[in-house]
This record gives C-alpha cells, structure tokens and sequence, in this order.
C-alpha cells in the first residue's frame, strides 16, 4: 500500500489561536476607538475626513461640540464625575445620529461628528437634536451632575474641502461660546 494509507505515520498538529484572535480584535478596537467613552477616536476620525475628502460623496456636514463645564465638574465634583459627564455626553450624542455617520471624541471635552450625505439644515437640526437631547437629561436628572455644550457646524457641498468645512464648524462652536460667557 503507497503512503496515503498508512495513517500509523501521520502527525496532526493544532493550536487554539481564539486568544490570540480575541486580542488583535481588541487592539483593533483599542486602536480606532476611545476607550473611556467607546466612540471612535481622533485618529479613527482623521482618517474618515482624509476618505471623505477623497469620495464624491457631497454634500458633508460637519459638526464639532465642546463641554462647557468639564473643568467646573472636574474642579468641584473629581475627575471621576468629569469622567462620567463625558460618557454621558458621548451616548446623548450617539443617541442622535444614524449608525453610517462618524462620532468621535477628538480631544478632552471635543466631539465631533461627520455627517455624509447631509445638508446644511440637516446638519443645523443635528445640533439642535444634541442640545434637546441634553437638555433632556438635565431636566430627567436634578441632583445629577448638569452637562452643558456648544455646538459648530458647516457643510462642503461639491467643489468644497471638507477641511474648510471642518474649521468653520469650530470656528462657529467657539463663537457660540464665546456668546455664552457675555452678559
């Protein structure tokens, strides 16, 4: 009989890779997506304009929103109240979008979202949507610790950068912080 049918000489070797597997997801995740609030990041975030940038995708709307008063919870409540007000704001935020556009914490107190495929107004009542969904929890939570945003938005329609877009929206969001500290 030729060596095929002899199975008294074959070796079978296997290893349970599912660990190694579970770990490169996770870093994966690790990678794209902040790890305190569970939205995607400012690298993952870069990326998506540099894409978006690049597609015939128009119009995009941007939209940038800054906390008002981490540094107060920070300073009169700790860090670990800053910390939950982040999250906190990061699922009112989720809560306000559809699953194909991008949200992301961009820096300490900084969101931003990448709107494809939407239009000026579309974008103007997303902002209104954070700020109702916002004020809601604040309503729905007294003795909770109060979170407060401003909020920025442009659109690029075609022939537009989605760059020039992106600092008129937070050109906007600091005026309207600007605006809340006058009297």
């Amino acid at each position: 009989p030729g060596h095929e049918s002899d199975w008294s000489r074959v070796l079978f070797s296997s290893m349970d890779i599912t660990d190694r597997k579970q770990a490169e997801e996770r870093m994966s995740y690790i990678s794209l997506h902040d790890m305190m609030t569970g939205i995607y990041n400012r690298s993952y975030f870069e990326e998506e304009m540099r894409r978006l940038e690049k597609s015939r995708v128009r119009p995009i709307s941007v939209l940038m929103c800054d906390m008002d008063n981490l540094k107060a919870i920070n300073d009169r409540r700790g860090h670990q109240a800053g910390d939950f007000a982040l999250k906190k704001a990061a699922e009112i935020i989720r809560g306000c979008f559809r699953s194909e556009d991008v949200i992301a914490r961009i820096g300490g107190d900084e969101f931003a979202v990448l709107l494809p495929g939407l239009d000026s107004s579309g974008a103007e009542k997303a902002a209104e949507r954070i700020q109702d969904g916002i004020a809601r929890y604040n309503r729905d939570n007294p003795s909770g610790i109060p979170i407060r945003f401003s909020c920025g938005w442009a659109t690029a329609e075609k022939g537009q950068l989605l760059e020039t877009a992106l600092k008129e929206a937070d050109e906007r969001m600091y005026a309207q912080k600007e605006k809340k500290k006058s009297p």
